[in-house]
């Protein structure tokens, strides 16, 4: 929004209320082209850590695995994120896991909706949902 054939411009920006809320619109703020580069990576930063919420995933379990002293399921879920091919990590539910195991016997895929969260370089799902096998569209 502030680069332009001149280089980078200052971005002016006004806040006004929705029309159901009639306020006066706020007096400009303006970011000199000096900051710019500030915002960049600040909006950079934030959409590195912040969740995704609600994604609806779909992908191909790659692994399953079952720790048998704190009887945790976790299964592994190849997909594209953001343009991206990606590993999900899963901790599931016996239901769910079931499903992944299914999944990687029947060769075919899954999908499921959670919210994705960054774990240094890795990802994981958080609050699976709805997982289903991809051949099971008609149930």
């Amino acid at each position: 929004m502030s680069h332009s054939d001149q280089g980078t411009q200052a971005l002016s920006v006004r806040i006004a209320w929705a029309p159901s809320r009639p306020h006066e619109p706020s007096e400009p703020i303006v970011f000199r082209p000096d900051a710019i580069e500030i915002l960049r990576e600040a909006g950079r930063v934030f959409r590195e850590e912040s969740p995704l919420e609600e994604l609806v995933v779909t992908g191909v379990v790659t692994k399953v695995q079952r720790n048998q002293e704190s009887d945790m399921r976790i299964a592994t879920v190849g997909c594209v994120i953001e343009d991206k091919p990606r590993s999900i990590a899963l901790e599931l539910g016996e239901a769910d896991f079931h499903i992944a195991t299914e999944a990687i016997d029947k060769n075919v895929g899954v999908t499921f909706t959670a919210d994705i969260v960054r774990e240094g370089r890795g990802l994981r799902a958080q609050s699976v949902r709805g997982m289903r096998l991809l051949a099971d569209s008609a149930s």
